[in-house]
């Protein structure tokens, strides 16, 4: 059901704007792709997200995944997007979330979408300290990248001891811990590497690797 209402809420909200924001997204450095509903309710049952945790996704497009995991469990989600022109869709599409979600009769958690680099932004360095899990999609920007090193710089500075960050990508300076394999601690996080399945990411078929790391 909630994935359906996401389907229908997408194609009001959207679809419309989709060529507009394709347009801008092959002009701009740092592209994002979508994850699935579908994956991204497998990564939120398997951590356990629930009513009294914090969610963020950094790089959050129109708020897909913020407005979904405030949804599907009524947690806290924030979103962070530098790009203006798919800030401004979403926020349309989360007023359209508002309104729909009264429409058939759901609850969600708060939910807040901010226009910002999440590397610079005050408010993101206020709220990392209480988020529970970080959505971090860096398929652009892998661990040897500027933006890498200072992404993980800001968690590691940031989160809270146990907090979780899932990325397509490693963290820099992680040491990873295959499922079913010995453990490795690197000085912050502790890295699990684990599959997804084909159709769970927008700009492949295939499947592939995410990464489910721990502040230590």
């Amino acid at each position: 059901m909630i994935h359906h209402f996401l389907e229908q809420l997408y194609d009001r909200a959207v679809s419309p704007y989709v060529d507009d924001l394709n347009r801008n997204k092959k002009s701009r450095e740092g592209a994002y792709g979508e994850l699935q509903p579908a994956f991204l309710s497998r990564i939120l049952r398997q951590l356990d997200i629930n009513r009294s945790s914090v969610y963020l996704d950094l790089g959050c497009g129109v708020g897909n995944t913020v407005m979904q995991a405030a949804l599907e469990t009524g947690c806290e989600a924030h979103g962070i997007e530098r790009e203006a022109h798919p800030h401004l869709v979403g926020s349309y599409h989360l007023q359209q979330f508002h309104i729909r979600s009264m429409l058939w009769s759901m609850h969600p958690g708060k939910v807040q979408l901010y226009n910002g680099d999440f590397l610079q932004s005050p408010t993101i360095d206020a709220l990392l300290p209480d988020v529970d899990l970080v959505l971090a999609n860096n398929v652009m920007f892998g661990p040897e990248t500027d933006a890498g090193i200072a992404l993980y710089a800001r968690l590691v500075q940031s989160l809270k001891k146990g907090a979780r960050v899932v990325s397509l990508r490693p963290l820099a300076m992680a040491k990873l811990r295959k499922v079913g394999g010995s453990s490795n601690s690197c000085l912050a996080f502790e890295t699990r590497e684990v599959k997804y399945e084909e159709g769970s990411v927008s700009w492949s078929g295939k499947s592939g690797t995410y990464y489910i790391s721990t502040k230590q």
